[in-house]
């Protein structure tokens, strides 16, 4: 069986992992690696573009966040929302964030696979460079994750 049908795999499963688990990995990679946030977001990217792209629908801007919402959803990574959508900027708003909400605060930003996720999949649709920042973030003390995208 190939990575990619393991991992398609890996979203149609019922069960739950224990939340906990998740937060220890990224948060001992934080210790392992400086570099450990370029390639938590360059793997998602990676992944987005490659195999979830395929549950993606929609061509113009407000389609595609829908889409992606509902994606955050399916996979139980959040409740995403769009906050704003401009001609060059699009900012996300991430709640209940599986990776960091009601998380206690460690004077930094975590959720660089999110951020990685939404880049990946808007490259993908819209063909162009895309990057998106975490500006807010529960490990900052944030109540929520925001995302801002640069189109």
């Amino acid at each position: 069986m190939s990575f990619e049908d393991d991992l398609k795999n890996i979203m149609k499963l019922k069960g739950k992992a224990d939340i906990r688990y998740v937060r220890y990995i990224l948060h001992s990679l934080q210790w392992t690696d400086a570099q450990y946030s370029s390639a938590l977001y360059h793997s998602a990217r990676n992944l987005a573009k490659k195999i979830l792209i395929h549950e993606i629908n929609g061509s113009s801007i407000e389609e595609i966040c829908k889409s992606i919402i509902s994606l955050f959803k399916k996979l139980e990574i959040g409740k995403l929302k769009v906050e704003s959508i401009e001609k060059e900027k699009i900012i996300f708003r991430l709640e209940n964030s599986v990776a960091a909400s009601k998380m206690t605060p460690i004077n930094d930003k975590i959720c660089f696979f999110e951020a990685g996720l939404i880049a990946g999949i808007l490259e993908a649709k819209l063909k162009k460079d895309i990057k998106v920042y975490e500006t807010m973030c529960s490990g900052l003390g944030d109540q929520f994750e925001e995302f801002t995208v640069n189109l």
